[in-house]
């Protein structure tokens, strides 16, 4: 049996929420890969350019990180959001709502560790529609 003292306990709380930004960091980061993952996967055909242009860009800062994928093709949200000519062919959408659970399940067991934040997927939706890009941070 281990007798652990408050002093023990202090620095070792403070070493988990010293490396929490970096854990949550990690969290949002790997699941833009898979929304990226995804989203190539859900794209409509037609030339390939649309799904080769979908990106990520992430950037870490002192309290977790950020971000963003989408396409860069300027016609993605057409496609994704439809027009009056054209039905919707969601590709990003399906993607982001295919990882939330698994993110706010992936902060739960961070948050064993004293962390907390919340996700940008369902806030950031309605962004989507017009920006074209799903922002995942904390």
């Amino acid at each position: 049996m281990a007798v652990t003292t408050p002093q023990a306990m202090t620095a070792e709380f403070g070493m988990m929420a010293s490396m929490a930004p970096k854990h949550v960091g990690n969290l949002v980061i790997g699941t833009a890969a898979l929304i990226q993952r995804d989203a190539r996967r859900n794209t409509p055909v037609d030339t390939g350019f649309l799904r080769s242009s979908i990106t990520r860009e992430s950037r870490r800062s002192v309290t977790g990180a950020v971000s963003e994928v989408g396409p860069e093709a300027n016609y993605g949200a057409y496609v994704e959001n439809g027009t009056s000519r054209m039905a919707p062919q969601p590709y990003l959408l399906p993607a982001a709502l295919q990882h939330e659970d698994t993110f706010l399940q992936g902060l739960e067991q961070l948050g064993q560790f004293g962390t907390t934040g919340s996700i940008g997927i369902s806030s950031a939706l309605p962004s989507l529609f017009g920006a074209g890009s799903v922002p995942v941070e904390v």
